[in-house]
């Protein structure tokens, strides 16, 4: 109802009701003030007499009309009032003291006695009005009142605000109502709409098939004493079909002790996925995993999985996959071995081992079994781990199995390899070694005395005890690896029915360098004298070492092809197209062969072979060895020497160093010199 407005400043003027709380008196007479005779008492004298003087009497309060007076503000609840003063309406105007009661529906209202007045919720649609006292003090006082009306109080605006919704709006779903913030003590009321028509009251509502496609709505009403109803509502959306759940499948060999894997297929996005393994509808222990490793307890078993999603704002779902069965599981083994061979092979009377390689069964077995066979064969009562084959089986072969078993598994077995049981051959004697103990020499074995005969003997070439790479033949050809070494050569013997037995020869004495090809100085003609090839000389003395190929034998210089000169370790390539090779100070000269080893530092004088003597890389110098000298370098082509005065096409590149200068040796050089000065390998 609105409310009745009465604006300030305003004032209703009418004339009131005049409740007159004192008598005017009059003095008209003396009589007037005289007190009237009883029956009994004597009449008084007729004298006439003059009365005691009386009191001054207030003059009556006249309160003015209910449309005289106002009341400012608006008559609703939670609205301001005050009565609007104007003593000017009211008789007498001066000295008038005011008192208020406020009245609801002829009610007074208690405790509400002032000027002002806030309506409260419960006078909602009460008449409401106020009693204006005005009263003259006096004794006795004089006083009016005057009821003003007010009007219908109206009731308070309730706000509603915008309510929501929480949950994933699709089928399956089950969606909040959220009604917001409402004032204190108001009565709601949910309602879910879809489609535009009501279906549930309920604070939360699960979203059905039927539903799909059509609008959501949710509606709030909002009721409080003393105040307007009020509604709100959610903005309308569209109930999506519910998604497409994946049914699970378990992938892997279903089978004790095997790791099976629950592929949970594509969920909507966001989903959080939990697992849960069940054997026969029973929740497997602690199996909560995406994967499972499948105990022996299930073995028969039908074995499911079941994959909960879970998602913000929606019902968790669970889809459970096909049923398999458990398998038996299945050990695995590696093939046993045989320890106490004896050559390879069983020797009467030595006992043998059956040993399961270790880690060889996954997973392990609880118990193991043994049965020997000779020629496939069971051997009666041979039931152990160890076996001792006797004279009688001779030339047979000797074979364990082992099998292994475990609860939840089939039984696995497997079988060593087969090995001959043999004698010793009845006598044998030690190889010798024959030849020239020198680089380059062929050495020659000589195998000894075998009985029985084997069927075939095997070789092996040893420098110093250790096997030499490829040297399995009867002979040997001594390498510039070997220099220093003692060589020996085992020889092992074969055959079917005797223990392989392996004889080693003596020691040789320790390798040399070959015979030099030539062991003095001189002038001497190629091919008679000496050979074309490559020599080496080692001129570690206070000489020089010089050499030079010539076209003729005289000792000059038109007659030189080339030449070198130097100290320490020196190489030279004399060609077969050269007449005569001079040489002076170099002492003797070898067939040269790489000995000492791949190095990565250079003496202060030689000429080296790249790639067997030196390794290819950055080298760096100290500087010149002597103070009186200088360091030089040249990177070679070949060994066949300089051609003066301008060096030759054997030089790749030469210089002069000074400490702290680098040179690069590639693998294609064929060698390096340097005079006066080491070098140190920095880098590759």
């Amino acid at each position: 109802m609105p409310a009745s407005p009465l604006p300030a400043g305003r004032r209703r003027r009418s004339r009131a009701l005049l409740t007159a709380t004192t008598a005017l008196a009059l003095l008209v007479g003396p009589t007037l003030g005289a007190v009237p005779a009883s029956a009994d008492e004597p009449v008084p004298d007729p004298t006439p007499s003059v009365s005691a003087p009386t009191t001054p009497v207030v003059a009556p309060v006249v309160a003015p009309d209910p449309a005289e007076l106002g009341v400012d503000g608006t008559a609703a609840v939670g609205g301001s009032l005050e009565v609007a003063e104007d003593a000017t309406v009211w008789q007498p105007s001066a000295g008038l003291v005011f008192t208020y009661q406020w009245v609801a529906d002829d009610v007074p209202i208690d405790g509400a006695t002032a000027a002002t007045f806030t309506p409260g919720a419960d006078l909602a649609e009460a008449e409401l009005a106020v009693d204006v006292t005005g009263t003259l003090p006096g004794d006795p006082p004089s006083s009016a009142t005057v009821r003003v009306p007010v009007g219908t109080v109206a009731p308070a605006t309730l706000t509603a605000p915008t309510p929501r919704i929480t949950g994933r709006t699709e089928v399956g779903s089950t969606v909040t109502a959220v009604p917001g913030t409402w004032a204190g003590g108001t009565a709601l009321t949910t309602t879910w709409l879809v489609g535009g028509v009501a279906v549930s009251t309920a604070r939360t509502l699960t979203l059905k098939a039927e539903h799909a496609g059509r609008s959501l709505v949710l509606q709030v009403d909002g009721r409080l004493a003393g105040h307007t109803a009020a509604s709100a509502r959610t903005s309308p959306v569209t109930v999506a079909a519910a998604p497409a759940w994946p049914t699970p499948r378990i992938a892997g060999t279903v089978r004790v002790g095997a790791k099976v894997t629950a592929q949970a297929g594509t969920w909507p996005t966001g989903t959080r996925l939990a697992y849960r393994w069940y054997a026969d509808g029973r929740a497997a222990p602690g199996a909560d995993s995406r994967t499972l490793t499948i105990p022996a307890a299930q073995r028969g078993d039908r074995l499911t999985v079941r994959v909960t999603g879970t998602r913000s704002g929606a019902a968790a779902v669970t889809r459970t996959s096909a049923a398999r069965t458990v398998a038996a599981g299945v050990l695995k083994t590696a093939r046993p071995t045989l320890s106490g061979l004896v050559g390879g092979k069983a020797k009467v009377g030595k006992k043998l081992t059956a040993k399961p390689r270790t880690g060889a069964w996954t997973p392990d077995p609880t118990s193991v079994r043994y049965r020997w066979k000779a020629d496939g064969r069971a051997i009666s009562g041979a039931t152990r781990s160890t076996y001792t084959p006797k004279a009688g089986q001779t030339g047979k072969k000797i074979t364990v199995t082992v099998t292994g078993y475990r609860s939840g598994y089939t039984a696995k077995a497997a079988s060593s390899s087969a090995v001959v049981v043999a004698k010793p051959f009845s006598r044998t004697t030690k190889p010798r070694i024959t030849g020239n103990v020198r680089l380059g020499s062929t050495l020659r074995v000589v195998r000894g005395t075998w009985k029985p005969n084997p069927a075939s003997l095997s070789y092996r070439w040893k420098a110093n005890g250790k096997p030499i790479a490829g040297a399995t033949g009867k002979t040997y050809r001594l390498r510039a690896a070997d220099l220093n070494k003692r060589i020996t050569v085992t020889v092992t013997g074969h055959r079917k029915a005797s223990i392989t037995t392996a004889r080693t020869s003596a020691k040789t004495a320790r390798v040399q360098l070959p015979k030099p090809a030539l062991t003095r100085a001189g002038t001497f003609k190629v091919g008679r004298d000496i050979k074309p090839g490559t020599y080496v000389a080692y001129a570690y003395g206070d000489t020089w070492c010089t050499w030079s190929r010539r076209a003729d034998a005289k000792n000059n210089r038109r007659g030189e092809i080339a030449n070198d000169y130097g100290y320490g370790h020196r190489i030279v390539t004399i060609k077969a197209s050269d007449e005569y090779f001079r040489t002076s100070g170099c002492g003797a000269w070898y067939k040269f062969y790489p000995v000492g080893g791949l190095k990565s530092r250079t003496p202060t004088d030689s000429v080296l072979q790249v790639g067997s003597q030196l390794r290819p890389g950055l080298y760096e110098t100290s500087g010149p060895a002597y103070a009186d000298n200088q360091c030089n370098w040249s990177r070679l082509r070949s060994f066949t020497g300089y051609t003066a005065p301008k060096g030759s096409k054997n030089v790749i590149a030469r210089g002069a160093a000074r400490a702290g200068d680098t040179v690069r040796i590639r693998s294609s050089d064929a060698g390096f010199e340097t005079f006066g000065c080491r070098w140190t390998r920095i880098s590759n």
